[in-house]
């Protein structure tokens, strides 16, 4: 889905004024396994989607660690902590664009996070719609060329409508491409820093309202999913066992140790009647509001000992962002705000009067530096700096989780003119370590073989520290020169 993607829903709306006639239902079958509750809640985990930006809206109000709006070039006015996560488009129109600008995108954006593709398994006009094979192969000449920019930036694969059978069929034949073309399943691995799915609940029949089958499927189609019941969109059970199917998907390809994001997801039908027609869905904000409310509860729970990542308490989502901020009431369904107040309902929906009361109870962390460790990594090319890594622990004395923060890291006392080296270090970068936080910055071009104090602030985002006063913490660091390996020089001698 995106800003323009209204072709599922016009097609829906042209057939059902048509009569068209939907075949019985087909749903994956899954079993929920292992399911306990398994995080407290923290605001990093909860984004939204905007298909309209983001002048005007409160974001800090609504509670959320990141925000998406499928662009990769504006830098949106957003509070503090919160994330802008980049999308890059591979449709055949818009890839060379992409391809072009890639340099001078990832350069100005150190550290950020880049979602490859946008639905390329869906065949309408407005997404990315490739071959799968196509989709692999253009993932992995970005995600190479990402990687050899900037070492620190992190890198999602996948982002398909929906983890159905076909939809994972799809997946397949993208993941062995990448193999191929990396060279292997480890080398593919390298290249994805965790996956990024869409969740809607949508008909994939061909010629249909929903989001059909995927290119290279038109004559392999036979797991297709069939909605009949439009209540079906917005089903918590179905939900659910689609996410424990991908968290398999994701073990059964060895990718169990990597997170899961849900990229966008939400209760589509608009509330209010399109362009003055009569009502034909019925789908109200009070069923919107309830259906996202069971999947926040669900996504805030849900752990399955066999599939979720370990190094999360065996969480099977890690993020996940709601569609959305402020779409049109007359389009889709689900919208935090209404654009067209005072037209169409209040400022602020019922959906996003849940979603508000529902981050009011998020809980309050006491974050603390842990630990800092030194790396010597390489010198420069004169062999007179060198550039060094830092690993920082943070940890939470309220509850097991540390990942909701963002860190800075100075040379010498803030306070008293000490130099920033690196922040803030937004929150997608810190990664849960069984109830402490991980991250990892680099220190560049420091004279070694000094002496030096680094201090290390840690701060919550989208709610209050309850002891702000261990926020920051200072380490006595010693800055080693790198060991040199030296290569023998063989010579040899030519004979006449």
């Amino acid at each position: 889905m995106s800003p323009n993607s209204l072709s599922s829903l016009r097609k829906f709306i042209q057939l059902l004024i048509a009569g068209a006639i939907l075949l019985a239902p087909q749903f994956m079958e899954a079993e929920i396994h292992y399911v306990q509750a398994a995080t407290t809640d923290t605001v990093c985990r909860f984004g939204i989607t905007s298909p309209l930006g983001s002048e005007g809206y409160d974001i800090a109000t609504i509670g959320v660690g990141s925000y998406l709006d499928w662009g990769a070039v504006t830098n949106p006015s957003l509070p503090e902590g919160v994330e802008y996560i980049r999308v890059l488009r591979l449709r055949n129109d818009l890839y060379p664009q992409t391809l072009a600008n890639l340099h001078a995108w990832v350069q100005a954006n150190p550290g950020g996070v880049w979602v490859v593709g946008n639905e390329p398994d869906t065949t309408y006009e407005d997404q990315d719609a490739l071959l799968p094979e196509v989709y692999a192969d253009r993932f992995y000449e970005l995600a190479t060329i990402i990687r050899r920019l900037d070492p620190s930036a992190r890198i999602a694969f996948g982002s398909i409508v929906q983890p159905t059978p076909i939809r994972m069929r799809y997946l397949d034949r993208a993941w062995n491409e990448l193999v191929a073309r990396a060279g292997g399943s480890a080398a593919a691995s390298k290249l994805i820093d965790f996956w990024s799915i869409h969740a809607f609940i949508l008909n994939e029949q061909v010629m249909s309202w929903g989001t059909g089958v995927p290119p290279g499927f038109e004559n392999d189609h036979a797991d297709a999913v069939i909605i009949t019941n439009f209540d079906d969109t917005h089903s918590i059970a179905i939900f659910q066992q689609r996410m424990l199917a991908f968290r398999s998907w994701m073990a059964n390809k060895g990718e169990r140790s990597k997170p899961l994001w849900i990229t966008e997801y939400g209760s589509l039908f608009p509330p209010i009647d399109p362009n003055g027609n009569p009502n034909y869905f019925g789908i109200t904000d009070e069923i919107s509001a309830d259906y996202m409310v069971a999947t926040f509860d669900f996504l805030l729970g849900a752990s399955d000992a066999q599939t979720g990542l370990p190094a999360d308490g065996n969480q099977l989502v890690q993020r996940w962002f709601w569609y959305s901020l402020n779409e049109h009431r007359y389009k889709f369904g689900g919208s935090v705000y209404n654009p067209d107040y005072p037209n169409f309902g209040p400022r602020i929906t019922l959906v996003g009067q849940q979603f508000i009361g529902y981050q009011s109870n998020l809980a309050q962390p006491d974050l603390f530096p842990v630990s800092l460790s030194i790396l010597p990594v390489l010198y420069n090319s004169n062999h007179t700096l060198v550039n060094y890594r830092l690993d920082i622990t943070i940890g939470n004395n309220q509850y097991d989780d540390a990942s909701c923060a963002q860190v800075w890291i100075y040379d010498g006392d803030p306070g008293s003119g000490g130099s920033l080296i690196a922040g803030p270090i937004p929150s997608s970068a810190i990664h849960s370590y069984f109830g402490n936080g991980i991250v990892s910055a680099y220190w560049m071009g420091v004279q070694p073989g000094a002496q030096h104090t680094l201090f290390v602030r840690v701060g919550p985002i989208g709610v209050s520290d309850t002891n702000p006063g261990n926020n920051q913490a200072s380490f006595i660091v010693d800055t080693d020169l790198p060991r040199l390996h030296f290569l023998p020089i063989i010579h040899h001698q030519i004979l006449q």
